[in-house]
């Protein structure tokens, strides 16, 4: 049985198609070489958000319907609230800089 893909991964996937397929109209006749950094090119602007829509599907403490869960402290592990309000972060990743939205 095959499952539901996630819809962000999808959305990330189906932008990087339609994208070469224009190139495919673009660059016709082109070398190999143009070909393939056209193709190098735009995958690595996508990298970071396809990894984003990776990480957030698959990272339950990212879930946005988790945001007010109680959740163990890491000193004392008595569940609190988690602290304060959603925070944006960068980081460096080697498929470019992602930025995440974690819910404490």
């Amino acid at each position: 049985m095959r499952r539901t893909l996630p819809e962000q991964i999808v959305a990330v996937v189906e932008a990087l198609a339609e994208d070469r397929a224009d190139w495919c109209v673009v660059g016709r006749d082109q070398t190999l070489a143009a070909h393939a950094e056209a193709v190098l090119e735009r995958v690595r602007t996508v990298l970071p958000l396809l990894l984003r829509a990776v990480v957030e599907q698959a990272t339950s403490g990212l879930d946005v319907r988790l945001a007010h869960a109680r959740v163990a402290c890491p000193g004392c592990g008595e569940k609190v609230e988690p602290p304060g309000r959603p925070r944006r972060r960068q980081v460096a990743t080697q498929c470019g800089t992602v930025t995440l939205e974690r819910p404490w």
